[in-house]
């Protein structure tokens, strides 16, 4: 391949040349004839039409699969940049024999924030694991999530924590304080701000992540399955329900409660009027059977 490429090649062909080269490389352990015999079987496999040769389409989407399989392996900069690099040479082969023109230009920075979301996917679990733990402002407060929220400041660097912001949607800057984007995390996903609102000032809605609404939706819609049967919930167990929806902002209780499907809840109804609504509708089946006895 360097012969053809100093005297001036334009390249196709010490690629071609290459490939076949490696294509060869799992058969150099067969001798001669073993390897002709088994070039007669390919044959007849081929005309027989149970094999079918690779297109030079096929051959070009198989080049971009592996090279599209090196940006997972690759393991710092240099090395995925240049898996990106073979990756857009790839696309262009493929459009090319496509008869299309691709304008496709590398992201700036991308190489070190791909390396750098890597790097906090172990964490995002954690976090929210953490945001879950959040269900009112004093929550913050507590021990446990204190010492988590310093553990993962110590942690995460200035990339990670960029990464982890547009992991979320939040904003965030180089010059960030890491508790402050940790911080705006758990907000988003738990709905809570620290510490309580100042007198005579209101708190800014937050909207609360949709994995947590969903999280209540299906936990309240598990209550009101087993409601049925009121044998098989107790009444200790539909107030700790409350207590837990209490804790979400009056928005997100609206969410929570219209997607589980309870009646006569809407966007102007009090938090005392939408827990009434799920209260009522969790014990409607007892009260009747209470009536019943009597």
């Amino acid at each position: 391949m360097p012969a053809l490429r100093g005297a001036g090649d334009p390249g196709q062909s010490a690629r071609d040349l290459e490939r076949a080269c490696q294509g060869l490389e799992p058969f150099q352990a067969l001798e001669l004839g073993e390897f002709f015999a088994f070039l007669n079987r390919a044959d007849e496999h081929r005309r027989s039409g149970t094999i079918r040769v690779p297109s030079p389409g096929d051959l070009d989407a198989t080049t971009l699969l592996q090279a599209a399989s090196r940006l997972d392996g690759a393991s710092d900069v240099r090395s995925l940049t240049e898996a990106q690099a073979a990756v857009l040479q790839a696309m262009d082969a493929v459009a090319a024999r496509a008869g299309l023109k691709l304008t496709v230009k590398p992201v700036a920075g991308w190489a070190e924030m791909s390396l750098a979301r890597r790097r906090v996917v172990p964490h995002i679990q954690s976090i929210r694991a953490l945001a879950a733990r959040i269900d009112r402002p004093e929550s913050y407060s507590d021990p446990f999530v204190r010492d988590a929220i310093a553990s993962l400041t110590q942690r995460l660097g200035g990339d990670d924590l960029k990464a982890l912001a547009t992991e979320f949607g939040i904003s965030a800057t180089p010059k960030s304080k890491p508790e402050k984007v940790l911080t705006d995390v758990l907000t988003k996903l738990s709905g809570h701000r620290p510490g309580r609102a100042t007198a005579g000032r209101k708190s800014p809605a937050i909207a609360a992540d949709p994995v947590v609404i969903n999280r209540h939706v299906q936990k309240l819609k598990e209550l009101l399955e087993r409601s049925n049967d009121p044998d098989l919930l107790p009444d200790s167990e539909v107030e700790a329900a409350l207590v837990q929806l209490r804790a979400l902002p009056k928005g997100a209780l609206f969410d929570v409660a219209n997607q589980a499907g309870i009646e006569g809840v809407y966007k102007s109804s009090t938090v005392d009027d939408i827990l009434r609504r799920v209260r009522n509708r969790l014990t409607v089946v007892q009260r009747a059977q209470e009536r019943a006895k009597v």
